[in-house]
Formats: structure tokens, sequence, C-alpha cells
């Protein structure tokens, strides 16, 4: 039997209360602690990644995007003029592409792959807001996602380098 003190507040008065449990220790199980990007429990000093290191690291992201059959609307900018889309600017604020994308991770301008991930779902979330889930290119968007298993894809490799 464990017993566990606990305060309650009740009107402004503070009062101890007992309570009883029948649980056993090996009924408890640890948890992992929560943490978010605002949380003071990150590390005052992050870790540090060159560019080589993320570019041998998610350079077969890019590779595999690229790969992939139904890629080709998302492998260069969106030309709203060649594609008589004069709306894409005014919906579309920061357009992305793997072409960019490559070219980022070419120059060193990722420091962390978190931020080659928000890239990643910068144009999946850019091709879906865009465009109507009956056209063509919503398709291949999805069908891109779905089949390089981008979650899965880029969090395996962001685990090989933390």
């Amino acid at each position: 039997m464990i017993k566990k003190e606990e305060t309650t507040t009740s009107d402004l008065l503070h009062s101890t209360v007992m309570i009883k449990s029948e649980s056993t220790i090996q009924d408890i199980k640890p948890r992992p602690p929560q943490i978010d990007s605002t949380s003071k429990q990150l590390p005052k000093h992050p870790i540090q990644f060159t560019p080589e290191v993320l570019r041998a690291h998610l350079e077969p992201v890019i590779h595999k995007m690229i790969a992939c059959e139904d890629s080709h609307p998302f492998r260069q900018p969106v030309d709203p003029v060649a594609l008589n889309i004069l709306d894409y600017p005014t919906i579309i604020k920061h357009p992305m592409d793997i072409s960019t994308m490559h070219n980022k991770l070419l120059r060193g301008e990722y420091q962390h792959p978190v931020q080659f991930c928000d890239d990643a779902w910068l144009m999946f979330n850019n091709a879906w807001l865009y465009n109507k889930k009956t056209t063509r290119v919503y398709r291949m968007c999805t069908k891109v996602n779905i089949s390089i298993n981008i979650n899965s894809f880029i969090v395996k490799r962001i685990r090989s380098i933390l």
C-alpha cells in the first residue's frame, strides 16, 4: 500500500489529505518528460551540425524525393506566369520546392535538420493549400508524401546524426 500526500485548496484554506492506493511499485511505469520547442528543459547549448554532416545525412532525402515518380511538380520552383496561376503568390507566401531545399543544403543554409524538415513540410503544405483535393497535383503531393513516408524517413535520417 502506498500513501500519497496531496494538498487541496478550498475557499483559500489549505489542508492535507491522505490518499490510500493499492498499487505496487511494479505498477508504476516511468514516463518520458514532455518537452516542446519552448521548453526550458532543452539544452542551453544545442547540438551544432556542420554543413558537411547535414549534407551527408539529408541529401539522401532529396534524392529519394526526386526519384519518386510523382515528384516532378515539386522539383523546381512554381512559375505562376508559365502555369497561368497568377494568384499563386498571393496565396502561397513562402514557396518551397525540392531544388530550393537541395540548394540550401549545398550552400550550408541549414543549421539543424529540423529546418530541413520544416522546408519539406512547407513544400507539401503549399501544394495542399493551393490545389483542390480533386486536382492531379494535390494527389501527386499526397503520393510523394506517402511513397517516401517523409515523416519516418526524415526522422530516421535525423536520428542518425543526433
